[in-house]
């Protein structure tokens, strides 16, 4: 099949710096992940070459860039990233080159599939992101320990929570002595027979006088 290439240019992303870099593989990462976001088994590679001082390196990833480049002063040759299914068969790929002196970035969109650089096209031009991915509801099993209060039920005593202590107020009677009910017996038996003879006695005599 035909390698079919498009040669996209950009004034906000450039390779000039080590964050120029670092900033357009996010871009380029995002539109990549958008194109390919309903597809599996794919794999997102990235190839980075440059120069410090005499030092010459090509980086195979972007954390190897980040660590062999960090606080140097560099010089970026070459980046290129593509998307491979298998680690065989490269789908598309987009490479550039260190322009000097042009005040746009030129960056070569390839693949065997039109659509595919189409699609990636339009996906740097419009800054596109892949969906996040939905995450699977999360189920909690939970024992219900609660008390539930309503629909017209009582509760009476009942403590609600841990450790909580229950107080019930309650009276309490205690028998009387022995010896207060012998008295009470006494009083009513003999004392207050008495006291009515003698009250009628001094009824009667009071009647005698008068009369």
């Amino acid at each position: 099949m035909a390698d079919i290439s498009y040669k996209y240019r950009d004034n906000e992303h450039r390779i000039g710096s080590y964050d120029n870099v670092v900033s357009t593989y996010e871009w380029i990462r995002d539109a990549l992940r958008f194109v390919f976001e309903d597809r599996n088994n794919l794999t997102l590679n990235c190839v980075i070459s440059f120069d410090s001082e005499d030092m010459s390196y090509e980086c195979k990833s972007i954390d190897e860039f980040k660590k062999y480049a960090f606080g140097k002063t560099i010089r970026v040759k070459t980046m290129t990233a593509f998307v491979s299914k298998n680690w065989i068969q490269t789908l598309v790929s987009i490479y550039a080159n260190r322009s000097s002196g042009s005040e746009q970035q030129e960056f070569i969109l390839s693949s065997e599939d039109e659509m595919l650089v189409i699609s990636l096209r339009d996906a740097l031009l419009t800054k596109k992101k892949a969906s996040p991915r939905a995450s699977p509801p999360t189920v909690i099993q939970y024992e219900d320990n609660s008390v539930h209060i309503g629909d017209g039920n009582k509760i009476s005593n009942s403590a609600i929570g841990s450790k909580n202590t229950i107080e019930t107020e309650c009276e309490i009677s205690s028998p009387a002595p022995e010896k207060e009910k012998v008295v009470s017996k006494l009083f009513w038996q003999i004392l207050v027979p008495i006291a009515v003879v003698v009250i009628g006695a001094l009824v009667c005599i009071w009647f005698g006088i008068d009369t």
